[in-house]
């Protein structure tokens, strides 16, 4: 979590306030279940905005999309995966020294879609599904203005896979889980009225399990953030 000042004061109680944080991320995708899988390097975005009341509790909404182009099979497959999410959490900040640590709960709203041709066949997989969320952030003042950053977000997600194979389509009821690990540094800075406004750049990897199937994101990320 950012910090209420800087140098991340310890404090009981802060000012009402609305937050929000705009994040581009440039993922590169892999994948274990197609021979010779290359996925490209794109860009993803993830935008978040909440508003936090006086005794520190936060309500946040967060959303996600990245798509992204692969081969694989010696070139005979080609295709694009996409990825969205949206999140609404509910969480509160714990203050111990330099460290702050932020824990928010809420639901998930999330999936993939597959779009795949094996030599001229085309196929689609499409996944939606709900279920809970757990977000953890912490923040270690380094000086004044900078400090690292750590996040990790984990979902369960229950829905419905869509298949079609080039010919029948199939439903089936369905779990998946995802993981979303990031860290790196983070600059303190003030512009006009917004005393705490930041800047991040790190790396994040993403873990999508569905159904037997496995396909992980990862890649650098710059986040601009500010409190009002």
């Amino acid at each position: 979590m950012e910090p209420d000042s800087p140098g991340f004061s310890v404090a009981a109680k802060i000012n009402k306030r609305c937050r929000c944080q705009g994040t581009l991320l440039y993922l590169k995708s892999y994948n274990a279940e197609i021979n010779d899988y290359d996925g490209e390097w794109d860009l993803g975005y993830r935008g978040k905005i909440g508003y936090e009341n006086a005794s520190g509790l936060r309500f946040e909404l967060t959303g996600f999309y990245h798509q992204t182009d692969f081969t694989g099979e010696q070139g005979v497959v080609t295709g694009t995966h996409t990825f969205y999410s949206v999140d609404a959490t509910l969480g509160d900040t714990i203050h111990c020294g330099e460290l702050c640590l932020s824990i928010a709960a809420g639901l998930r709203f999330g999936g993939n879609e597959f779009d795949e041709d094996w030599g001229g066949m085309a196929t689609n997989s499409e996944f939606n599904g709900i279920g809970p969320v757990i977000a953890i952030e912490a923040t270690r003042s380094l000086s004044e203005r900078f400090a690292l950053y750590a996040t990790l977000r984990q979902a369960l997600l229950f829905g419905e896979d869509e298949y079609f194979d080039g010919t029948d389509t199939f439903k089936t009821d369905t779990l998946a889980s995802v993981t979303e690990i990031g860290a790196g540094f983070q600059a303190n800075f003030g512009v006009g009225g917004v005393t705490d406004a930041y800047f991040r750049a790190g790396f994040e990897g993403q873990y999508w399990l569905e159904d037997g199937g496995n396909i992980g994101l990862f890649g650098g990320v710059l986040s601009l953030g500010a409190n009002f």
